[in-house]
């Protein structure tokens, strides 16, 4: 029983950090496209209105 219970658990760690690590590669992306296109944003739109986007956007 115990054994099963291991195997268990097990699974669900593992389900959970391929959960956790595909959230994390889409925050990760997330951040760079938004670091990438922030330059010209600003050059579009003044540096003020897109650091406040920016920020309000990562938190």
């Amino acid at each position: 029983m115990a054994l099963f219970a291991q195997e268990i658990t097990d699974k669900i760690e593992a389900e959970l950090a391929r959960v956790t690590g595909l959230y994390l590669g889409k925050v990760i992306d997330y951040q760079t496209a938004l670091s990438k296109t922030t330059p010209l944003l600003s050059a579009l739109c003044g540096s003020a209105v897109v650091n406040s986007m920016s920020k309000s956007l990562l938190t």
